[in-house]
C-alpha cells in the first residue's frame, strides 16, 4: 500500500501522463528497434524494449551542428529515424521511449540531470533519464547518454546492471541518484538525478540551449555512437573510435570531407546532399575554434 499522500500521488499521475501521447504508433517503434517480444508492463518487457532501443538507434547531434531543434512530438521522432535514417539527441530519445513505455501502460515519468563524464564541478542540468516504476520498484533507464546502461538500473542505493562487457552501478549521494560505468580508467560518474519530474517543456528549453548557443559543445562537429553489448563505435571532434568499456580497439581520423560516408556506413546515418555540404562546411569552419565543455567556458 502506498505512504503517498493524495497531493504526492496527484503529482505522480500528472508527471506521468505528460508523456502519453494519443495516436502513438507502437508497431512501427517496435518494426525500426527490432523488438518482438511481449506488451505487457512488466520488468521483462521494460528490460528487452530498453536493450532493443539502445542498440539499434544511433545518438547522433547533427541538427545541433546545423543549429536546428530537435524534434520533440513522438510522431516527428519516429518520423526522423525511419523515413529520415537518422539518429537521435538525448531529448528526442527520452520523448521516444517515455511515449512507448506509457502506450504499453507503464508509469513513466522523466528527470532531469547534470552528466557529468567524471567532472566534480556542478554542470547543467542538460541531460534527460526516464523513470519507470513496475510492481511498486523505480528504475532509471537512461537511453539519452548514448553509450550508457543497457537494461533499466533499480533505484535503490548500490544497485548495480551487467550487460555484455557493461557494467554500471547506482548510488545516492547528497538527495541525487548518481550513475557511474566501468570504463578505461577505472569507476566514472556518468550523470547525477534527483527524484524531481522533468516535462516535455523541459526538453524545449535544454535542446534550444544545447542547437543555438554558440559555445554549446555539441554545435562544433558530430558527435554520433552505437552501441552493442560488447562495444562501442564514437565519432567524436573528427576521429572514429571502437572501444569497449575498457579498451580502445580502433581510432582512426576522419577527414570532413569523409564525414557523410563515414555516417552512414559505420552508423547507418544519412544526409541527404545539402545536409552531407553543410556539415562538412560547419567542420572546417569550427576546425581550429576552442571547445567549449565547462559551465565557465561555456557561459564565457
Amino acid at each position: 500500500m502506498s505512504s503517498a499522500t493524495p497531493a504526492q500521488e496527484g503529482t505522480a499521475q500528472a508527471a506521468s501522463s505528460v508523456w502519453r501521447f494519443e495516436g502513438f504508433d507502437l508497431d512501427r517503434y517496435f518494426t525500426r528497434i527490432g523488438y518482438t517480444g511481449g506488451a505487457e508492463p512488466t520488468f521483462e518487457t521494460l528490460r528487452a524494449l530498453q536493450l532493443a532501443d539502445a542498440t539499434s538507434i544511433p545518438w547522433d547531434n547533427i541538427d545541433m551542428v546545423l543549429g536546428r531543434p530537435a524534434v520533440l512530438d513522438p510522431t516527428g521522432v519516429l518520423d526522423k529515424i525511419t523515413i529520415g535514417r537518422r539518429g537521435l539527441t538525448c531529448e528526442e530519445r527520452t520523448t521516444l521511449f517515455a511515449a512507448a513505455l506509457s502506450a504499453l501502460g507503464f508509469h513513466v515519468e522523466c528527470r532531469s540531470a547534470r552528466v557529468r563524464m567524471g567532472a566534480k564541478k556542478i554542470t547543467g542540468l542538460s541531460h534527460a533519464v526516464v523513470w519507470a516504476e513496475v510492481d511498486g520498484l523505480a528504475y532509471a533507464c537512461d537511453v539519452g547518454f548514448g553509450v550508457g546502461p543497457l537494461e533499466p538500473v533499480r533505484l535503490e542505493d548500490g544497485a548495480r546492471s551487467v550487460v555484455g562487457r557493461w557494467e554500471h552501478a547506482i548510488r545516492r549521494e547528497d538527495g541525487e541518484w548518481v550513475l557511474s560505468g566501468l570504463r578505461e580508467d577505472g569507476w566514472v560518474d556518468l550523470s547525477a538525478f534527483a527524484d524531481v519530474p522533468r516535462y516535455p517543456v523541459d526538453n524545449l528549453y535544454t535542446n534550444h540551449f544545447l542547437s543555438t548557443h554558440p559555445r554549446s559543445p555539441f554545435r562544433k562537429s558530430p558527435r554520433v555512437s552505437r552501441i552493442n553489448a560488447e562495444q562501442m563505435v564514437v565519432l567524436n571532434e573528427g576521429e572514429l573510435r571502437v572501444a569497449t568499456p575498457v579498451e580502445t580497439l580502433s581510432a582512426v581520423e576522419v577527414a570532413p570531407e569523409d564525414t557523410p560516408r563515414v555516417l552512414e556506413e559505420e552508423f547507418g546515418v544519412v544526409l541527404g546532399a545539402e545536409d552531407g555540404a553543410l556539415v562538412v562546411a560547419r567542420i572546417r569552419d569550427m576546425r581550429d575554434k576552442p571547445a567549449y565543455n565547462t559551465p565557465e567556458e561555456i557561459l564565457g
